[in-house]
């Protein structure tokens, strides 16, 4: 194969250099110029409806708060999951060991327990459960997606959970109905703790083998296993949790792609969950799969310096999948210690640093974020019909009434010519900021 056709350019031209010429000097299109943005809005055309936002759980998390005073533990979970804090709604919950816990483990540690006679989640109930617990205290009407980082290691060709080497699920039959009976376990047992899992997604990131615990599948495998061993294991015990495609990154391919082309696989899963993936794919998906569910699953995680301008790509993070039709968006790691780091070695961000040494909790540039749109979108708000030809837009009508737009203005102050079905207002802007502006 041959490249027909190819135009070298200098190394100064950059993502960086194209997006300025792309979102300045526009003062020679029609109606547009640096010092005016018009945007429009119809409410009249609506998308998906608003499910929440999501923070995930884990064992380092809960160890550093375990750390801090009760009355700091109590602030920390009224400011994530009150109204009056960011008002979460719901959990991102590891099924066994994520790469924030404290090492790799399973609820299935007998090798070749095909029968599941010792499986437990009793590692869960030290730290996990309570803090699920202590957040639904605070909103009882939480509600928790989950997924596998990997598979009991016994089930995998390298026989760990964690490494890079044979970081697949071993395609054996009894292996494979195994497994099933663990997923189906694992749901049983957090309903016996009075936690229901909403959704389930079987597996985190399927297109990685990492050192930490992780789990390879090629397209072809994941749909059998969900249609040959988890539906009937599912079915024939009345598992009620919605099983999501996923969870899905654009990094290394097309897998949602994959997937997805098979129709049986597709009627069976209630939606798709994405992370780390470009919002044109979920927009594809919609147009191959009129009526195709979407969410995020998990947040850009950086690391550990919890800077501004990381606080302002997750709010343009957010406006981007949300406009390609997500209902939840999931934050990483809500809370970390002052050494964010975790058991496999690389560090990450947090909305809060619970910091062991001072015994305080530190709010991070990116709770600040989250608390504009925690003000201002409520759960079972509906996405309307925004653009601006200067600026990223989102607007949602809340079930109060309350009509807001949000947006990110780069340049500096400026007027925004709003067009609300017709009816005009005009605000202006504050120079370089994220806006939310309720009309």
């Amino acid at each position: 194969m041959k490249i027909k056709n190819a135009i070298i350019y200098p190394e100064t031209v950059t993502r960086k250099t194209l997006d300025a010429v792309k979102w300045s000097n526009h003062s020679d299109h029609p109606l547009q110029d640096n010092t005016n943005i018009n945007i429009d809005i119809n409410t009249s055309q609506t998308f998906q409806t608003w499910s929440g936002f999501a923070g995930a759980v884990s064992e380092l998390g809960m160890k550093a708060l375990l750390e801090l005073p009760e009355e700091k533990r109590n602030e920390f979970f009224v400011s994530i999951f009150s109204k009056d804090g960011l008002g979460f709604d719901w959990i991102r919950l590891p099924v066994g060991s994520s790469d924030f816990a404290l090492d790799a483990y399973s609820f299935s540690e007998t090798a070749e327990d095909y029968a599941m006679e010792h499986f437990s989640i009793e590692r869960d109930k030290q730290l996990i459960v309570p803090y699920i617990k202590a957040a639904k205290a605070v909103n009882p009407d939480l509600k928790i997606h989950a997924s596998p980082w990997s598979p009991p290691g016994w089930m995998k060709v390298s026989g760990q959970m964690d490494g890079t080497e044979d970081g697949r699920l071993r395609d054996e039959h009894e292996v494979l109905k195994a497994y099933a009976k663990y997923l189906r376990l694992y749901i049983e047992a957090y309903e016996d703790e009075g936690l229901a899992i909403e959704r389930l997604m079987v597996q985190n990131e399927m297109d990685s083998v990492s050192d930490f615990p992780t789990c390879a599948w090629e397209p072809e495998f994941f749909v059998r296993f969900h249609m040959e061993y988890l539906k009937p294991e599912f079915e024939a015990h009345n598992i009620s949790t919605e099983i999501w495609a996923g969870t899905f990154r654009t990094i290394t391919g097309m897998q949602s792609h994959h997937c997805l082309a098979d129709k049986d696989f597709r009627e069976y899963v209630k939606g798709c969950a994405f992370q780390y993936s470009y919002p044109e794919t979920l927009k594809e998906l919609s147009v191959l799969y009129p009526g195709m569910r979407f969410m995020h699953t998990e947040s850009v995680c950086n690391a550990g310096e919890n800077t501004l301008d990381q606080a302002v790509a997750q709010f343009d993070d957010f406006l981007s999948c949300m406009s390609a039709g997500i209902d939840v968006y999931s934050y990483w790691n809500v809370v970390l210690s002052e050494n964010p780091v975790s058991t496999w070695g690389w560090n990450q961000n947090s909305l809060v640093t619970a910091d062991t040494q001072t015994v305080e909790l530190i709010y991070n540039a990116d709770y600040d974020v989250y608390k504009i749109f925690a003000d201002n979108i409520q759960s079972g708000a509906v996405r309307v019909m925004s653009f601006s030809y200067l600026a990223d837009t989102l607007a949602v009508k809340n079930p109060n009434g309350s009509l807001v737009v949000f947006l990110r203005n780069l340049e500096g102050e400026r007027n925004a010519k709003i067009s609300i079905d017709g009816k005009y207002k005009t605000v202006t802007l504050p120079g370089h900021s994220i806006c939310a502006i309720k009309l």
